[in-house]
Formats: structure tokens, C-alpha cells, sequence
């Protein structure tokens, strides 16, 4: 089967703060995705702190794993993540995240964003290459990661601190979310071919940005299947 974003994946939800000394938290709507999939949970959050967010799930249960990171010190402003988690047993559920220890008083406004997505006909170890990097271009096109594997899927987490206004991509699918503090995206893309990726970030306007990013790659289940198939081979029961 090849590798696919899954249709049962929820839509973006914004994290939000409740009072100046919450820590913004926002909730996904509840989706089932199917056993065997797995979880490419996004995060882009306004955050002085620099602190990996926290992840927790509903119905669900499993361990989430976050694959790469950047934050406020190593560079510029705000928090870019990319998490996983595999889906052991397809059930409803939630995805909840929390950017802890935020260190910016916001008062019921809205923070960061978080996309889930679900994904299927993933390789039984799914992870590849990450890429992360920042900057002040406005329309940036840094280095993606080194793909692993030919038909993979790259998932990109950008957040501009400066907050101009609602990002594009000239080639991920994107989610882009834009507020008073700040604005980013989420995105992904399909690479044939194993190597050298960009991923183009383009900030609103034209003034100076000032952005994270996180890439990750998650290959497809090599020929023959996915993990049930890899499973058979070690048995001795597959080709």
C-alpha cells in the first residue's frame, strides 16, 4: 500500500491561553484512525521559554516521540516540533498539547497552532531524516532533509515570530494559521526519489521574518507491505 495522508486525519486546532500564567493548550476534534497508522503530530507555538511541547491523547494511549525541535534558543523566537506516535489499536480519540512553561503573558489569546496527521502504508521504521534550521528571509527555501527512501512523505513545521500575517509554501500542502503574536504553517510533501530536499517558507508581505523550522521525513512500507508483512519475513512466512 503506498504511504498516504488518511482521511479520518482531524483538522488544525489553535492552542490558547486561559489566564497570563496558563500555558497554552488547545484540544483536537475527536477522529479514529485506523490500526497500523501512524500519528505526525505538528506543533508551531509563540514561546519565549524555548521548551518542547507536551502531548497526550484520548482514547489512544500510546507513546509519542518527539523527532525534532527548535526553539527560542537556538536562535530566533517560537517553538517548531514534530512528534510521532504509532497507532496500535484504532479507536476515537483526541490529541491535547501543551507548550509549558511558555514565559509570555498572553491572556486568552490564541498562541500557536497544531496539525495531526494520520498516515498510512508507512515502512515498519518509518522514521528517516530531519532538518531544522531559522532565519529572517522572508521568502526562505532552506535545506530540507536528506531523504532516505524513495516515495516518501516530508512533513514541515514553520513558525515567523514576527507575525505577518498567514504564510504559503510554493510546494507543501499547507495549513497556515496567522494571529496577533504569530504566525506559521504546517505542510507536507511527497519526494520520489531519496536525497537532497528544500522546503520553501514564505511569509506575508515583504518586511523581515523571523522564522523556525522542522522537517521530517516518514518513508513508505518497502515493496511487499508494511509491518505485518516485515513480521511475516522475519518469521519466514513472507517472500
Amino acid at each position: 500500500m503506498a504511504i498516504a495522508i488518511d482521511a479520518s486525519s482531524p483538522a488544525r486546532f489553535d492552542l490558547v491561553h486561559g489566564t497570563p500564567s496558563d500555558d497554552p493548550t488547545g484540544t483536537s476534534a475527536s477522529f479514529t484512525p485506523p490500526t497500523g497508522s501512524l500519528l505526525v503530530v505538528s506543533v508551531s507555538s509563540d514561546t519565549a521559554a524555548g521548551n518542547s511541547p507536551t502531548i497526550s491523547y484520548s482514547g489512544g494511549g500510546w507513546a509519542y516521540t518527539e523527532r525534532v525541535y527548535r526553539g527560542d534558543a537556538e536562535g530566533t523566537a517560537g517553538v517548531v516540533s514534530l512528534a510521532t506516535a504509532p497507532v496500535t489499536t484504532g479507536a476515537s480519540m483526541t490529541v491535547t498539547v501543551t507548550v509549558n512553561n511558555m514565559g509570555v503573558s498572553r491572556n486568552t489569546a490564541i498562541s500557536g497552532s497544531v496539525k495531526v496527521w494520520v498516515v498510512t502504508g508507512q515502512d515498519a521504521s518509518p522514521i528517516g531524516a530531519t532538518a531544522e534550521n531559522s532565519a529572517t528571509t522572508n521568502n526562505w527555501t532552506p535545506a530540507g532533509p536528506t531523504t532516505t527512501a524513495a516515495n516518501s512523505i516530508v512533513f514541515g513545521s514553520g513558525g515567523d515570530w514576527n507575525a505577518l500575517g498567514s504564510p504559503t509554501s510554493s510546494d507543501l500542502t499547507e495549513d497556515a494559521f496567522t494571529n496577533a503574536y504569530y504566525s506559521g504553517l504546517h505542510g507536507y510533501k511527497s519526494v520520489a526519489s531519496a536525497g537532497a530536499t528544500t522546503i520553501n517558507y514564505d511569509a506575508a508581505g515583504a518586511s523581515v521574518a523571523d522564522w523556525n523550522m522542522v522537517a521530517l521525513e516518514i518513508k513508505e512500507a518497502a515493496a511487499g507491505g508494511g509491518a505485518v508483512s516485515h513480521l511475516f519475513q522475519l518469521m519466514g512466512m513472507g517472500n
